[in-house]
C-alpha cells in the first residue's frame, strides 16, 4: 500500500492519501507571515508507519520553498522540529 503526500495549499495542509482516500493530514494557520503548525493526525489503523513525520516534512519543505518560518504548536510538530538542528533554519 503505497502512501502519497501532497500539499494542499488551498487546505493549508499536507495530506496522506491511499487509493484516493485521505488517511492523515498536517494542518497550518497564518500567523504573522508563519506558518503555525497547529494538528497533525493519522488513522490510527496507519500508526506506527512514519505518516505523521512525512506530513510534518512536506510542510517544512513547502515553508522552505516559499520562505516562510514556522511556529511548531501541534505536539508531535513541537518533538520533530525544535532543538533539531536539521530544521534550525525553519523557526
Amino acid at each position: 500500500m503505497d502512501v502519497l503526500i501532497v500539499y494542499n495549499k488551498d487546505e493549508q495542509r499536507s495530506e496522506a492519501i491511499i487509493d484516493d482516500e485521505i488517511i492523515g493530514f498536517c494542518e497550518y494557520e497564518i500567523v504573522n507571515d508563519k506558518w503555525a503548525i497547529t494538528h497533525t493526525v493519522v488513522d490510527e489503523k496507519f500508526n506506527g508507519q512514519g505518516i505523521a513525520k512525512k506530513l510534518v516534512l512536506k510542510i517544512i519543505d513547502e515553508a522552505r520553498i516559499n520562505g516562510v518560518k514556522l511556529i511548531p504548536i501541534c505536539s508531535y510538530a513541537k518533538r520533530l522540529i525544535e532543538g533539531n538542528e536539521e530544521f534550525k533554519d525553519c523557526i
